[in-house]
């Protein structure tokens, strides 16, 4: 990303779905939720995936495994302060292939 350069989240979504093949295993929220709402939805989650710090700051917090989509520096310095590093995907490399090597990784954990 270049500097200065935001990626609209219904943008990225809208390009992930588009690769996605399994669709029912997969629940794209376009809902505000209160902090408590937000953390009661995430304790529902196998994996969150976000490229918003807020939403894995909660699932860190309640050891819910997570990946990271890297679009803005926050993400990827949480990640590592986290030591995360390993489940952060650049949004320019962001292909199926990288996200399901992600999540074999977690599995294995």
């Amino acid at each position: 990303m270049t500097n200065g350069e935001h990626y609209k989240d219904e943008v990225v979504i809208e390009n992930i779905c588009k690769e996605i093949k399994e669709k029912g295993s997969t629940l794209i929220v376009d809902k505000k939720f209160t902090v408590d709402g937000n953390l009661n939805f995430i304790l529902q989650m196998d994996v969150v995936v976000r490229m918003r710090p807020h939403p894995l700051i909660a699932a860190s917090l309640i050891r819910i495994p997570l990946v990271g989509i890297i679009a803005h520096p926050k993400v990827a310095n949480f990640l590592s302060q986290v030591k995360q590093k390993e489940y952060r995907i650049p949004y320019e490399k962001l292909d199926p292939a990288e996200f399901n090597k992600k999540l074999k990784m977690l599995r294995k954990k």
